[in-house]
């Protein structure tokens, strides 16, 4: 430890030193990583998701899909804590493009990965018994799907509607219940009976779902927005199962409740706050991935 006098201002900082552990590329022959997503288990293994346009990405025996399927795919990488070992590697996405954004990974206490991705292919790979395992329309439809700790593919299903839906954030509960934020400018996107909101507002609006652990139902779907584009990016989900979203929106029309700003500020774009709790008090149990109970839709 270092420490450094700052004679301007009276006060001495204590200066941490990190030591590189381990530094590794990790791709082929084209271009790969845009807007990766990186998380830990409970091991210390490292997940990595990014994209890739590479059709030589390392594979492993046994991963769901060791072949380049087309344009843009998803590549879920498993590495050892040591970063010596891929654990396992796997393709994800079929004929069209997938789309990466920023928060579109998450791993729960069992090792199994959860992804949420923008996919243009009509044959995006579902599983039997999914909740929808059809393409819905549009430029793009979520893809939600779930491997196995060892790059297996356990469930898979589109949600959407007949627009074009984002998704971003994504979160797994103690029981396996998958929670995703993202956007949707479909009229027709899912939503579900006591719904905060049922009908999209103007252009794309946020919205929430909540999806059975085994893929086979929506157990809640709801719109969040008003008169102009919303479009939620994060969120966590605290030890009450309450579950906080963020996101932005370019102007007025957010609604607003118990709000501490209750109007848009100009600019660009503004940030976009909201909290949900369960009406199922059941529901309202202890996130396993952190000693008092909080995690985050990343």
């Amino acid at each position: 430890m270092l420490a450094l006098s700052l004679a301007a201002c009276g006060q001495v900082l204590a200066v941490e030193h990190y030591a590189l552990q381990w530094a590794t590329w990790l791709g082929g022959n084209g271009n790969d990583s845009q807007e990766a997503s990186i998380r830990l288990d409970k091991d210390n293994n490292v997940f990595v998701l990014p994209y890739t346009l590479s059709a030589d990405a390392p594979t492993t025996a046994g991963a769901h899909d060791r072949t380049y399927n087309s344009g843009a795919d998803y590549y879920l990488a498993k590495l050892s804590p040591d970063g010596r070992q891929l654990l396992y590697g796997t393709y994800l996405g079929g004929s069209g493009d997938e789309y990466l954004n920023t928060h579109n990974l998450a791993v729960d206490r069992e090792g199994n990965a959860y992804i949420s991705v923008s996919t243009g292919s009509t044959n995006f790979p579902t599983t039997p018994g999914a909740y929808d395992r059809s393409y819905n329309g549009g430029a793009i439809d979520w893809g939600i799907a779930k491997f196995s700790s060892t790059g297996t593919l356990l469930a898979s299903t589109f949600i959407g509607g007949s627009g074009a839906d984002n998704p971003d954030g994504i979160y797994v509960d103690d029981r396996g219940n998958v929670f995703c934020t993202g956007a949707s400018d479909s009229p027709d996107f899912p939503t579900t009976a006591g719904a905060y909101q049922a009908t999209k507002g103007a252009g794309m609006d946020a919205v929430l779902v909540r999806l059975k652990n085994d893929f086979t139902g929506l157990l809640y779907g709801t719109f969040i927005g008003g008169a102009a584009n919303e479009d939620g990016r994060s969120g966590y989900l605290d030890a009450a199962g309450q579950c906080y979203i963020v996101g932005q929106s370019p102007g007025a029309g957010w609604p607003v409740v118990n709000a501490y700003q209750r109007t848009y500020a100009g600019g660009a774009l503004d940030c976009i706050v909201a909290k949900f709790a369960p009406p199922n008090p059941a529901l309202r149990r202890r996130s396993p991935n952190n000693e008092n109970g909080a995690s985050h839709l990343n």
